[in-house]
């Protein structure tokens, strides 16, 4: 989420990972896909150092659309300054995604 990611960008990660539980509760209802629900708490994850889960989170997210992948990522979610796509992207890397 929008949200979420302005919390990561500023360094706010468990502000970052409570509204992106939000996201992921509403998901589970129908509100949100359920997949970038958990690939997006599998990146914050890798931040605060919670490896283990994210991979978790990120097999999961895999099993529900085995197709997400760094460069569908990378066409389908707009970043501004390249530098925090880079930053994204090693870390869904570390959780798993390929």
């Amino acid at each position: 989420s929008p949200l979420a990611r302005s919390y990561a960008f500023k360094g706010r990660f468990e502000e970052a990972i409570a509204t992106s539980n939000q996201l992921y509760d509403r998901s589970r209802v129908g509100d949100y896909p359920k997949e970038w629900a958990l690939l997006h708490l599998a990146g914050l994850y890798i931040a605060v150092g919670r490896q283990d889960e994210a991979r978790t989170l990120m097999a999961e997210a895999l099993k529900i659309n085995p197709n997400l992948s760094l460069v569908f990522f990378t066409q389908t979610q707009p970043f501004l300054n390249p530098a925090d796509m880079e930053r994204e992207l090693e870390a869904l890397k570390k959780a798993g995604l390929k």
